[in-house]
């Protein structure tokens, strides 16, 4: 995707220095990616992911509230 010239930004960097542990580190990466699929204007995605947390917590938000945005 990323040699296309109309998504030259897809690949862009972002910094993660601030973050304080693990588990904000996948949801920060997981909201970048949703982030680039969204401006890319992509309607059709399906995300892997093999962190039990990470998937409690978009599923069942009120039980993780330290990680509200």
């Amino acid at each position: 995707m990323g040699s296309s010239p109309h998504m030259v930004g897809f690949n862009a960097t972002r910094a993660f220095a601030q973050l304080g542990n693990l588990h904000e580190a996948k949801l920060e990466v997981l909201l970048w990616a949703i982030e680039n699929i969204y401006e890319y204007h992509f309607n059709s995605v399906i995300f892997g992911m093999d962190d039990g947390d990470l998937t409690h917590m978009i599923l069942i938000p009120k039980a993780w509230p330290n990680f509200k945005r």
